[in-house]
């Protein structure tokens, strides 16, 4: 009986064996994945960390498009896709001041508001006097606006503009023109996209998730 216990083993052995070589095997490759997929996201982490973008005035930072290079635009932070130079994203912080338009704002901080409403703070008077500005500035002959409205971003009230060149304008005839800006106590924070109309949809996606990694400290 003990024979035959013993035949009956030596037969599973190699069974038993190769199951626990392939189990070996298997918990090895799960390992393997597992610090693939950990330094994978990492990498990207330190990837998107290189590629952010701060102002000279460490005001804020962004994360331009992947793939786009970094030049020179007329001494202004600028990036353009590889291969296509005439697209711009042009990035830009200024100081500025919020009461520049003092009388402006006494006017309407001093306006009767409904009591469920929060009197408007000199930073979004100074938002909605830029507003009017660009709504002026893209409903002229030169521009054909497409889109206007404020925004936020991190509690800095802001402005976003769509507008298109017409062809009475000699410098930005059919390009396409978004601006998105935000306005601190101090500084003005802006991205512009300037891009040929029959390009603005193959790009459009790209550069909306670039503007929306916009960061102000």
């Amino acid at each position: 009986m003990i024979l035959l216990q013993k035949k009956r083993l030596s037969i599973y052995l190699p069974l038993l064996n190769s199951k626990r070589f392939a189990a070996t095997v298997a918990a090895i490759a799960f390992i393997a994945a597992s610090l693939f997929a950990t330094a994978t996201v990492v990498g990207q982490s330190l990837t998107n960390k290189n590629l952010r973008v701060s102002d000279s005035l460490n005001i804020s930072t962004f994360l331009h498009p992947k793939k786009w290079v970094k030049l020179d635009y007329y001494g202004r932070i600028a990036f353009s896709p590889q291969f296509d130079k005439e697209t711009r994203i042009i990035y830009l912080v200024v100081e500025s001041n919020v009461n520049e338009n003092k009388e402006v704002i006494k006017e309407k901080g001093d306006s009767k508001r409904s009591e469920e409403v929060a009197p408007l703070t000199e930073i979004q008077i100074y938002r909605d006097t830029k507003l009017q500005k660009y709504k002026k500035t893209f409903s002229s002959i030169n521009y054909s606006l497409i889109e206007i409205q404020p925004v936020e971003s991190c509690g800095h009230p802001g402005v976003m503009v769509l507008a298109l060149g017409t062809e009475s304008n000699k410098l930005y005839s059919g390009i396409n023109i978004w601006i998105i800006e935000y306005y601190t106590e101090a500084h003005t924070i802006s991205l512009t996209l300037l891009c040929k109309e029959d390009k603005f949809e193959e790009y459009k996606k790209a550069v909306e998730t670039s503007f929306k990694s916009l960061i102000i400290f």
